[in-house]
């Protein structure tokens, strides 16, 4: 306790603030603040944890391959739709001797029926060559020979019911399940752990004359993407360069870091996610800001009798008004402790029940509480108007 009252003492050289006991001089009027100064924090926190997760989502089949650059349509949006390219590109590309290889990726959508309930449902599909795999070590990698069977396909396990209890049912088949994609025979020899992304929630991968098989529709010179591996030494951006002027302009050369970082700005530009998820952190914001105003406007009005004294004995607008910003950032701190723990327990859900990988970074975590933080000031400060313009003779 002596230790204790030393660290006091130095934090606190002149005892207990004032902003403090005027907090604590009505607990329910305090216990109501810090619930909704935590409910801010916690919405601005949460939608952080969620924009993570969906930039993150989104990129999951990217950060599945493993090549250092990537070959693509000068057309291309995103993974789930773009246009394709002529495979005698990456002949070009092969020719360049900083390549280790350079796999053709065919990437669209096909029909998937629900082996248990027969109802359909469209899955993202990554086909390739079994003898060029594009695939970092893994699950995928590890079943590449099943996949030399045109009918075989491996299926996500990650994916929601409605694609069907794939992992039950291969344990029923004795490692296969007969299924149906696009009203052509399939069998599903495996599983990979990938997850839904906002293009599809379920996904699957096959060769790529399972690929042709199922979709006869589309020409076989044309692949999606260009999966390129460099040899140990070769800089990707000096590459990149060299691959620009040797090519066409019917197609792009990026970078591994450009090719993630374009699919993620493709989800926040031009669809809804960005802007929803800015809005949720705006009315966040806007809700810590509320609380915080009312609750030291009314505390203002209750002791505006005590300030004009303090006022007419010679103490300032300034004093004052850092006795009100104090108050306003010692709320924020009573705040961030039980918004930290039900944004951890939120994301802890979206994690398990929804397969929402919500995260926060430090960083991220920093800039939310300034922004509280800066937003809690201006309401102590609007909250002190009445005070700072009142004359203490007429308050009596």
């Amino acid at each position: 306790m002596k230790i204790l009252g030393k660290v006091a003492h130095v934090i606190l050289p002149l005892g207990i603030p004032i902003a403090w006991k005027q907090l604590t001089a009505d607990y329910k009027r305090l216990a109501t603040a810090i619930v909704g100064v935590a409910f801010g924090i916690m919405l601005m926190l949460f939608q952080m944890g969620l924009y993570n997760a969906i930039n993150a989502m989104v990129v999951l089949p990217h950060a599945a391959l493993r090549g250092d650059l990537f070959l693509t349509s000068r057309d291309w949006e995103f993974l789930g739709s773009n246009r394709g390219f002529t495979r005698r590109r990456l002949s070009q590309v092969e020719a360049l001797p900083e390549i280790a290889s350079a796999a053709p990726l065919y990437v669209g959508y096909v029909d998937w029926t629900n082996p248990e309930t027969r109802k359909s449902k469209v899955a993202l599909t990554l086909a390739f060559d079994p003898s060029r795999n594009p695939f970092k070590p893994g699950a995928v990698t590890d079943q590449v020979e099943r996949l030399r069977d045109p009918e075989a396909v491996l299926f996500d396990v990650l994916s929601p019911a409605d694609y069907g209890r794939m992992a039950y049912l291969l344990r029923l088949g004795n490692g296969t399940v007969d299924a149906d994609i696009s009203r052509k025979h399939a069998v599903v020899k495996g599983l990979f752990p990938m997850g839904a992304t906002l293009s599809a929630s379920g996904n699957l991968v096959m060769s790529d004359e399972a690929w042709f098989r199922y979709r006869s529709d589309l020409p076989r010179n044309m692949a999606n993407v260009g999966v390129i591996a460099l040899r140990p030494g070769a800089d990707p951006e000096t590459t990149a360069a060299k691959l620009r002027t040797l090519l066409p302009n019917d197609v792009r050369v990026v970078t591994r870091d450009v090719f993630i970082a374009e699919e993620q700005r493709y989800w926040n530009e031009r669809t809804p996610v960005g802007f929803v998820v800015g809005a949720g952190m705006a009315v966040g914001m806007l809700v810590g800001a509320i609380v915080v105003y009312q609750i030291l406007h009314s505390d203002v009005d209750d002791h505006l009798k005590e300030y004009a004294t303090l006022k007419a004995i010679g103490l300032g607008n300034l004093f004052f008004t850092f006795l009100v910003l104090e108050e306003a950032l010692i709320l924020v701190v009573l705040g961030t402790l039980p918004a930290l723990l039900l944004t951890g327990l939120l994301n802890y859900y979206a994690r398990t029940s929804g397969n929402l990988r919500a995260y926060l970074e430090p960083i991220q975590v920093s800039w939310v509480l300034l922004a509280v933080s800066a937003t809690a000031l201006i309401a102590g400060y609007l909250a002190t108007r009445k005070l700072r313009s009142a004359d203490p003779a007429s308050v009596f």
